[in-house]
């Protein structure tokens, strides 16, 4: 079994917050979705506020998650 480089490890983890990039996103959605659909009465209420919320959080997790999966990591090889 050979062991993997780091830039491996490194592509390996950003795969997997890619996966969670898609998750957030669709959770996201999901409120969203809750939100435009709520009944006019509801609207300004507490629940629409958690929910509102909960998008705005999202959004900075989204943005995090986007900066790793496109960054860009120049590992210094082995000497010799």
């Amino acid at each position: 079994m050979s062991k993997k480089s780091r830039a491996q490890r490194f592509k390996a983890a950003q795969e997997s917050v890619d996966y969670a990039l898609v998750q957030f996103t669709i959770l996201q959605e999901e409120l969203q979705e809750w939100l435009d659909n709520m009944p006019e009465n509801l609207q300004d209420s507490a629940k629409a506020e958690e929910i509102d919320s909960a998008i705005d959080d999202l959004d900075g997790v989204i943005c995090d998650a986007d900066n790793i999966v496109n960054a860009e990591i120049e590992f210094p090889r082995m000497i010799g």
